[in-house]
């Protein structure tokens, strides 16, 4: 009888075979507990029938997806309702809308010298535009949410035109006031307010102290002083709600009328839009003052005279315009954009599909409907201050423009005292820096 020696050979396949039955072992387990496991998740994840009624209480009505005015809602007009159309408007109000700042704080200092306005007064003009954004910002952004969000740009748009005409009405008011003299025809006046003000002016120029006659002179404030600060104030306050909606309402219906991966193009392109306008405010803003403030007489003095008023109103009847002509293309989109209802709808069946709980909070996501309910602002609120990144950000811009809105609406001015220039020419240089 002989014995068997096993082999090396034997032993390698026997530990292979039991490797192999080790491995067939666990797979067979990892599918019992799987199969086990299958139930129970189909039970947590049940789809959700969606019905059309439960899909248009949710997104709202088709009729959201209609552009036009009214009965005004020819099939041509649809062909409109495009992210193409709503970005061309959206960018010509980020151009008006950069226009009006650069040229308001351009064209300050003539005012100034105009109406003599002390700077504390033009300061305070100059204010208005961020007051009402630091009161109203906060609910209208809630309540536009709630609501036809391009039509909140345009009636912002609209009013914002209307404050243009309201800054320059102390013009249609006043006229050119006691600088008319200045014009030809007036030889006799023009010695004698040439003469004076140019010795009053070297004189203040080398006094050193700040009472007296020159501060008394630069200070006063009168009933048409008052008058002309509060109509300045005013129009700065009403084109501030058009800042607000550019902001708030805006970018938000931009951001949802494009699929994600294109949202920085179009935000690209806005934005170029929104800087390019206040290049284009300033470069007004030195064309116009370099001009008589009645253009219609023909002045005796050079744009350097210290007496030289601009005609500092001749802007803002285009940057009404432009207001007006971006408003109604505006007006006219519809509350929802269909391609972006399309989207939102596939991503709810797509949510529905997977349990309740998703649908749920796909749901709480969306853009509410109907009436507004002011308990979210405050709960939102304080979902945003236990946010790390968002306060930082908020700091940030804080106190960024903290230091640049002090320094640019007295950069002009700076300019034309410490350099000896015209309000043309410093306009002509910050148009550069800009550029």
């Amino acid at each position: 009888m002989t014995s068997h020696v096993p082999s090396s050979f034997d032993e390698g396949c026997r530990d292979g075979g039991d490797e192999k039955g080790e491995r067939d072992a666990k797979n067979n387990e990892e599918e019992r507990d799987t199969k086990e496991k299958i139930p129970l998740l189909t039970e947590q994840k049940e789809p959700i029938i969606l019905s059309p009624a439960m899909e248009e209480e949710i997104l709202g009505p088709e009729s959201f997806t209609i552009c036009g005015i009214g009965r005004w809602t020819s099939a041509g007009l649809q062909k409109l309702a495009r992210p193409e159309t709503y970005l061309v408007a959206f960018s010509l109000a980020a151009f008006a809308q950069g226009i009006f700042f650069t040229y308001s704080t351009g064209t300050l200092t003539t005012v100034e010298r105009r109406f003599k306005l002390p700077s504390s007064v033009s300061g305070f003009i100059s204010t208005g535009n961020d007051v009402l954004q630091v009161f109203v910002s906060l609910p209208l952004a809630f309540i536009a949410g709630y609501g036809h969000r391009p039509r909140w740009l345009s009636g912002g748009l609209f009013l914002s035109a209307i404050g243009s005409f309201v800054i320059m009405s102390p013009h249609i008011i006043f006229g050119a006031g006691d600088y008319s003299s200045l014009a030809r025809g007036h030889d006799d006046d023009l010695v004698n307010s040439t003469s004076n003000v140019k010795k009053e002016w070297e004189y203040c120029n080398k006094a050193e102290e700040t009472e007296g006659d020159c501060a008394e002179g630069r200070t006063a404030v009168g009933t048409q002083q008052y008058l002309v600060a509060a109509l300045q104030f005013l129009g700065q306050v009403m084109s501030g709600l058009a800042n607000v909606c550019f902001y708030v309402v805006g970018y938000s219906y931009l951001d949802e009328a494009v699929s994600k991966d294109k949202v920085p193009l179009y935000f690209a392109v806005s934005g170029c839009m929104r800087i390019f306008g206040p290049v284009v405010g300033t470069a007004l803003a030195s064309y116009t003052v370099s001009l008589w403030v009645d253009p219609t007489v023909e002045p005796v003095i050079k744009d350097n005279h210290p007496q030289w008023v601009g005609a500092w109103w001749l802007g803002y009847p285009i940057i009404m315009t432009v207001m007006l002509i971006s408003s109604i293309p505006m007006m006219m989109m519809p509350r929802q954009l269909p391609g972006a209802r399309e989207r939102t709808r596939v991503r709810l069946r797509a949510a529905a599909k997977q349990g309740k709980e998703a649908f749920a909070t796909y749901r709480e996501s969306l853009r509410p409907l109907g009436k507004v309910q002011y308990k979210e602002m405050f709960s939102g609120l304080a979902r945003l201050s236990k946010n790390k990144i968002f306060l930082i950000i908020t700091t940030n811009q804080t106190v960024f423009w903290f230091g640049v809105v002090g320094y640019f609406m007295f950069h002009l001015k700076y300019m034309e005292n410490q350099f000896k220039i015209s309000a043309s020419e410093s306009n002509r240089v910050v148009s550069f820096e800009g550029s």
